[in-house]
């Protein structure tokens, strides 16, 4: 049997879908992909995360535009198995939870957008590590100068 992953996606769904197709959009236009997250321990399970992540598209030059822009959210419950290190299980329900999630916004943009005037259009891979590590310095640096001590909410942005 092959391993599987600790993580479990228990549900996911979309909470917003916008795509416009950009008249004169190019291929080779500007692009700028911004993710942002929230994350969240679910209270009445130790072992699972509300996620919600939202991804904006949208073109850097308006005299050389992407071909699209969009603005997608999507929210999703997490589970990680009760047999993976306790330690460990936030940071594996953030990268993988996340990372599942973008993989749909993935689908559905390629979807929507293989419909569309422009052609289909595929999000490149984004590395959530780095996403979720990235927002941990931030977070870091913002708890300094405060003392809510809140870290089961993060939010992330690239």
């Amino acid at each position: 049997m092959k391993a599987l992953s600790p993580s479990k996606l228990q549900q996911h769904f979309f909470t917003h879908v916008s795509v416009h197709a950009n008249v004169k959009g190019t291929p080779k236009g500007n692009l700028n992909l911004e993710p942002t997250f929230l994350m969240q321990k679910n209270a009445e399970n130790e072992r699972q995360w509300v996620l919600v992540l939202r991804v904006i598209l949208k073109s850097n030059d308006p005299e050389a535009p992407f071909l699209y822009e969009a603005d997608i959210g999507i929210q999703g419950l997490v589970e990680i198995h009760e047999s993976f290190p306790a330690e460990r299980r936030e940071q594996v329900a953030a990268v993988n939870g996340l990372s599942l999630l973008y993989s749909a916004i993935r689908e559905i943009v390629l979807n929507v957008t293989a419909r569309s005037p422009n052609g289909p259009v595929c999000l490149p891979t984004l590395n959530f590590a780095e996403v979720v590590a990235e927002q941990e310095a931030q977070q870091k640096l913002s708890n300094r100068g405060s003392d809510s001590g809140q870290t089961s909410v993060a939010s992330s942005q690239k």
